[in-house]
């Protein structure tokens, strides 16, 4: 999970674990620390994540600089990961923008929910 908000990241990440059914949660609150990590292990499977969850609004590096950098990377990966945006944005622009994206599996308004997260491992 990338987001800059901590509170956010609490919250996801028990909802995480109990209604996704995900053990191991890495929360980051740097985007472009993230995509680094990625390109340095994009051979690595056992070190790259199954999903992605992408907040859009952060200083300094935002979710649409790691999509940009993400597009340039992510055939290279060598695993197939599930990249979702969650959004406090209701911008309609936000979410056409994320579809120019074929990599993004999905735009989610925060917070996520139950049904979401059990869909996600079904």
């Amino acid at each position: 999970m990338i987001d800059d908000d901590m509170m956010h990241h609490k919250i996801a990440q028990l909802m995480l674990r109990e209604y996704g059914n995900i053990e191991e949660v890495i929360l980051s609150t740097d985007a472009k620390e993230t995509l680094n990590f990625l390109e340095l292990n994009k051979a690595n499977t056992s070190n790259l994540p199954d999903y992605i969850f992408l907040d859009l609004q952060m200083p300094d590096y935002s979710g649409w600089d790691f999509l940009k950098g993400y597009q340039k990377i992510h055939n290279s990966l060598r695993k197939d990961i599930k990249l979702y945006i969650v959004s406090s944005s209701i911008d309609p622009k936000d979410i056409k923008r994320s579809e120019e994206y074929k990599f993004v599996d999905s735009f989610v308004q925060k917070p996520l929910t139950r049904e979401f997260l059990h869909n996600l491992v079904a």
